[in-house]
């Protein structure tokens, strides 16, 4: 065909697009929705990551480089972001160990007596609440600076011009500190006047900071971080930030972050991985496949509708190829337009979203960003997707029976297809499963990626024999249900792919759900409460313990407190080297080494989250209480309080004793215990056995009271008041492992859901469009007006339920492999310390209520759906041949 042929095949594709809307518009959706994500995703990806160039005006400002001394000569990146001493300095110099004069002497030397430094200084500081002390950023620079320009935004007010002035974030002035105010910071409280508002382009929406002038003392010395804008009046280069290191200053600099030279300094230690890479490009070639499977029947409906005029055009002197084009024509039109309208509307979407997740996630994007190839990637996959979704229709096409599209009578159905597609399938299945479980020791995740891509690809090369498989038990299904069944194993080149599309859709959906399931499980598991849900424990620091008892009545009136004390801890003696061990020996084996907490006996439900009067029995007995086992009697034990003492002589042997030796009940319970504690003794026993004291909590036991959120953030701010600067409260509220998984389960849903819900309306739409002729015969034999709507219910039933329980089939593998290198940390060899990095070996955790969802209620929503959308009335039509 020559290239006036194609234009008329274009032209004649664009009319078609027109004629029909209601297929034109599936196809859009179909194509274009998935063109709309990726757009909107690379988009905001883009968007969310600073890039250095565009970090540069709010780290800079309009300065030409920012420096920061670190001591001794240094080797760093073009952009300043990673150096490496040269030489392993004795004691590498300390932040403030250069002041700004040293500085401004150094770069003059180097750029002349024009050159000047501007202190730059972060830090934080106490704020006086109404209760008491929370914490606030500081940032000490002069921003009426031209230098400083664009570093922080003004919104409203001024700039501090004197060192009694502040300006403060968005989310003080959201607490209340409005411009006039007074805002006291330091312990001292300090009190500053507030002249305006500020937002940081590079932090936090709703960060809290303050910004005054440099010197005002507001950062303790040990919290300062100093830094200098250097205004050097040319541009900082490369042997400019060589000179400058040799001095111990790390210079990013504004020339290089925009014209960064090949070759210089450190190399950065960002990479690509290329196992990132492989599965990003199998994502895609997933989307493709998804994209071809579902459009290409919805191309096939055209076909269907158009059979007559085709015929004409053969009829006409026209050739198959001549068919083949418009067909493939309708595609490339369809694709290319459903490509460009998901890609604008995906720049759109992008750019609503943008202050929507930032009050989401609480961070500030970047400047709205457009990565041109990332956005063209999938404008061009879509117009390709389209293409490829017509080829089978426009081979259908191109094999029209003219006499019978004329006459109106169906074709008759081509043979039930090459076995070898079935047993290649069925061969790329068991690859699949076996790359999906063997993969797991070589690529980990990756194995069983690339395992579920296989398992995918074959369940699509079996799809048509499986549709047709399902046919034979058919007889004994009502007749609905039954005249669905057949019409889809009769018309298999319009049920197979769809069901293969809504069959990727789950077992992708599947596999996510599994994976991220058991990955959610495990740290639900491995998730250690300090302490038996609802209670709390608030921590002495600096013999407060009074003043801590008084705020305690105050903000809890009538709450009952508990003593936790720490006694001397049992430190054993191969792991430490201390003048003098001490362990505990229980009978002839086992020894306690570790921290011990002493109660009272009748506080002892604080620990174990339950009154238990043989607990309350042992403790008074003067027993020992042991965490983490299975809940025992307190039989009597032999028990030896053991010592040892380094000797005199260094070559002498170390002098070992028993201080104590005494029986006692011993009681394991099944409850941990907090501060990594080995044991629980009572107050008494303690001190009889010569081990000090300390009263280390006070405790709240959720039998008496537990304590809301408000509550903690009330009691620790007025336990910031009592308290030095450089101490934080101790406030600790057992809430459990408070994480949902609900919300990713959801979205999964969603996703699994829409696309089963478009496959099985696509099937459904070609169905009704082939099915004229029997719901005529079923007319002319008096069948009820209910009946069609009924028959349109079972084909998509039919068609959502076999591809989903299919694609759930072929999801449950890969998911399950995937969970073994998630979840897996068997590789221990022993428990940690850390209690939650105990041996567990594989969890695998399936989400059913995911997964019934999928295979039961979203096909009865498509077949409701369908049901709705369809009208009663019987068509009543002349029937030929």
């Amino acid at each position: 065909m020559n290239l006036g042929g194609y234009r008329v095949a274009l032209r004649v594709a664009r009319r078609d697009a027109l004629r029909d809307k209601g297929r034109s518009a599936l196809v859009l959706c179909m194509i274009g929705v998935p063109v709309l994500a990726i757009v909107a995703l690379a988009v905001l990806y883009a968007t969310y990551d600073w890039n250095p160039v565009e970090r540069l005006p709010h780290e800079l400002g309009r300065a030409d480089a920012r420096l920061q001394y670190v001591g001794g000569p240094v080797s760093q990146d073009v952009l300043g972001e990673y150096w490496e001493h040269l030489e392993e300095p004795d004691e590498v110099a300390p932040g403030d160990s250069w002041d700004t004069p040293q500085v401004a002497q150094a770069v003059t030397a180097r750029f002349g007596p024009g050159a000047r430094v501007l202190p730059l200084l972060d830090g934080a500081t106490d704020l006086r609440t109404p209760r008491g002390y929370s914490w606030v950023g500081v940032r000490e620079v002069d921003l009426r600076d031209p230098a400083t320009a664009g570093m922080l935004t003004l919104l409203e007010g001024r700039l501090p011009a004197s060192h009694e002035e502040v300006a403060v974030s968005e989310g003080l002035r959201d607490r209340g500190y409005r411009i006039g105010g007074t805002i006291r910071l330091t312990r001292a409280d300090t009190p500053k006047r507030i002249v305006g508002h500020l937002a940081d382009p590079l932090g936090e929406p709703y960060g809290q900071f303050v910004q005054t002038l440099p010197g005002s003392g507001l950062i303790p010395a040990e919290e300062r971080s100093p830094e200098w804008l250097l205004v050097a009046g040319r541009a900082v280069t490369w042997p400019d930030v060589e000179h400058l290191n040799r001095l111990g200053l790390v210079v990013t600099s504004a020339e290089l972050v925009r014209d960064p030279p090949s070759g210089a300094g450190l190399q950065s230690m960002e990479e690509t991985s290329p196992a990132f890479i492989a599965v990003v490009a199998m994502a895609v070639a997933m989307i493709v496949l998804e994209v071809v499977l579902l459009a290409g029947p919805a191309f096939a409906v055209g076909i269907r509708r158009q059979r007559r005029r085709l015929a004409l055009v053969l009829a006409a002197g026209g050739e198959p190829r001549h068919l083949r084009a418009m067909v493939l024509a309708v595609g490339a039109v369809l694709g290319t337009l459903a490509a460009v309208a998901g890609a604008v509307l995906g720049l759109g979407l992008a750019a609503a979203a943008v202050p929507v997740l930032e009050r989401l996630t609480g961070n500030r994007m970047g400047p709205y960003e457009v990565p041109w190839k990332l956005v063209a990637a999938p404008v061009a996959l879509g117009a390709l997707s389209g293409l490829l979704a017509a080829c089978v229709p426009a081979v259908q096409a191109a094999r029209t029976d003219v006499v019978a599209a004329l006459a109106g009578r169906r074709e008759r159905a081509r043979g039930r297809g090459r076995i070898g597609w079935p047993i290649a399938g069925a061969f790329a299945i068991a690859g699949g499963v076996v790359l999906s479980l063997g993969g797991i020791r070589f690529w980990q995740e990756f194995g069983p990626a690339f395992g579920a891509a296989a398992i995918i690809v074959g369940c699509v090369m079996i799809s048509p024999w499986l549709v047709g498989v399902t046919a034979r038990p058919a007889r004994a299904l009502p007749l609905p249900l039954r005249l669905a069944v057949r019409d889809g194993a009769r018309h298999r080149g319009r049920t197979a792919p769809a069901v293969a599309a809504i069959m990727a859709a789950v077992a992708g959906v599947t596999a996510l759900a599994i994976g991220g399931a058991s990955d959610f499980a495990q740290q639900r598991i491995e998730y250690q409460a300090e302490l038996p849900m609802g209670s709390a424990l608030v921590g002495i620091n600096e013999g407060r313990a009074e003043q801590i008892r008084r705020v305690l009545h105050k903000e809890l009136p009538g709450v009952p407190l508990r003593e936790v004390y720490l006694a001397d801890s049992l430190s054993g003696c191969e792991a430490t080297e201390t003048p003098r061990c001490r362990w505990l020996r229980l009978g002839r084996k086992s020894t306690l080494e570790g921290n011990l907490v002493a109660v009272r006996p009748g506080d002892v439900g604080l620990l174990l989250g339950r009154h238990d009067p043989e607990a309350v029995r042992v403790l008074e007995e003067g027993g020992i209480i042991l965490p983490n086992g299975r809940k025992t009697g307190g039989r009597v034990m032999d028990l030896r309080l053991m010592e040892e003492r380094p000797p005199k002589d260094p070559e002498g042997e170390p002098k070992r004793r028993v201080v104590r030796e005494f029986k006692a009940p011993v009681l394991t319970v099944p409850e941990p215990l907090p501060s990594e504690a080995v044991a629980v003794i009572s107050v008494r026993s303690a001190r009889e056995l010569g081990l000090p004291t300390t009263l280390r909590y006070y405790g709240i036991d959720r039998a008496d009271h537990r304590v809301t959120p408000a509550q903690e953030e009330q009691i620790t701010e007025r336990i910031a008041a009592l308290l030095p600067e450089d101490i934080s409260p101790d406030l600790y509220v057992e809430r459990g492992f408070t994480e949902s998984f609900a919300v990713p389960l959801l979205l999964l849903a969603l996703a699994g859901g829409i696309m089963v819900f478009g496959g099985s309306m696509i099937v459904t739409g070609l169905s009704i469009a082939d099915a004229r002729p029997d719901l005529a015969t079923l007319a002319a034999v008096g069948a009820r007006p209910g009946t069609r709507r009924l028959l349109t219910m079972s084909q998509a039933a039919f068609t959502a339920l076999l591809g989903c329980w299919l694609g759930i089939a072929a999801g449950i593998v890969p998911g399950i492999a995937v969970a073994y290198p998630l979840t897996d940390n068997s590789y221990l060899t022993a428990p940690s310390a850390d209690r939650s990095a105990e041996m567990h070996g594989v969890i695998i955790d399936i989400p059913w209520a995911l997964l019934a969802a999928l295979g039961l209620l979203v096909p009865l929503l498509a077949a409701l759906a369908a049901g709705m959308f369809t009208r009663s009335r019987l068509p009543v039509t002349r029937r030929i041949g």
